[in-house]
């Protein structure tokens, strides 16, 4: 790739780079996302691109032309892309592949989604997705990759661009604006009558005592998913606990510790957060109280330093990585758990 390349693509964020790899693309107007350029040096990294790849916002199928006296060939076959047909190339036959993006939402954590949501932050959004995250962003804003999960300001909400948004997403599930007075209902039931051609899963946020039992299970058949305001410097509800019990909940941000300490009074399905990079950003990573670390500070943020050795190129991105792994490990213990009760697994 010349250096002239690599600017364009870089200005474009048409570049995904993975520890070994390397991959130019470019995504037509008809959502065909060609493959310029992939190289992949290590065991694995073909496949971490590839699934970056898919989750591009507007790609509706992957394009690559590969030469046929390649092994890559036997990869793009394995991965699931079809052989559309071979050109004479100008020195050696090229085969076209093509794998057609199909939408498929599923949870990443047993019955729960496990959720990253900052839409501006690509780097974070990759580890974050290469650790098992879902893709979640705030909306309207930059995106890039398709998000599973929207939500908006709630402090300055604006209707016709997040919903112009959310249409060319289409993303599973979406937050309305904030109920946070009785006399909202009516706009707020209208918000979600319009996003439900659009998504899934609507979530509606109370912050009323005693507004749930007015809410309906579902709207044009998409179901209701109320969301609960974990307590933060940003937001929280009033509403106690006792009111959700019978129907899913979201959580919305907050600390890991506290998200997962909710799911002993709530019935959680689903939970988005970008608490850990904050926390990065202090060069802190969380882990669960059964590994604390020996002198630290606080027991579940330890500083890099502090938990063995502080690494002083790219630390925030290693503190994060660091959380990301340890929050998605504890929700799959969480979920083994419930699904095994004898199974003695400690809790955050």
């Amino acid at each position: 790739m010349s250096f002239e390349s690599l600017y364009e693509a870089v200005k474009h964020h048409e570049l995904t780079l993975v520890d070994g790899g390397m991959c130019h693309w470019h995504l037509r107007h008809d959502g065909q996302l060609t493959i310029r350029e992939i190289i992949s040096t290590k065991s694995g990294a073909g496949l971490q691109m590839l699934n970056r790849l898919k989750s591009v916002p507007g790609a509706t199928s992957i394009f690559a032309k590969c030469p046929s006296d390649l092994d890559s060939n036997e990869w793009y076959s394995r991965r699931g892309f079809i052989l559309e047909r071979i050109e004479n190339g100008k020195k050696r036959p090229l085969h076209h592949w093509r794998l057609p993006i199909v939408r498929h939402w599923s949870p990443n954590a047993g019955k729960r989604e496990i959720i990253f949501c900052a839409g501006g932050t690509k780097r974070y959004a990759e580890i974050a997705l290469d650790t098992g995250f879902l893709y979640g962003a705030r909306l309207p804003g930059f995106v890039y990759y398709r998000p599973y999960f929207v939500d908006q300001d709630y402090r300055n909400p604006d209707r016709s661009s997040y919903m112009k948004a959310v249409k060319e997403y289409r993303p599973f599930m979406a937050t309305v604006m904030d109920l946070e007075r009785d006399e909202q209902l009516p706009e707020v039931l209208d918000w979600a009558h319009e996003i439900a051609e659009f998504v899934q899963v609507i979530v509606i946020i109370p912050k009323v005592v005693g507004i749930i039992k007015k809410l309906p299970r579902n709207i044009k058949g998409k179901l209701i998913r109320l969301g609960y305001s974990v307590d933060t410097t940003y937001g929280k509800t009033t509403v106690p606990t006792e009111e959700f019990r019978g129907w899913q909940v979201h959580l919305l941000g907050g600390d890991p510790t506290d998200q997962l300490s909710l799911t002993l009074v709530m019935n959680v399905w689903s939970v988005d957060t970008n608490y850990h990079l904050k926390q990065a950003n202090g060069v802190r990573h969380w882990q669960p109280i059964s590994n604390s670390v020996v002198r630290s500070k606080n027991r579940h943020w330890p500083t890099l330093d502090e938990s063995g050795g502080f690494i002083h190129q790219n630390a925030t991105y290693e503190a994060f990585r660091r959380s990301s792994h340890a929050i998605m490990n504890q929700w799959l213990k969480l979920t083994a758990r419930e699904s095994n009760p004898q199974l003695m697994l400690p809790f955050a």
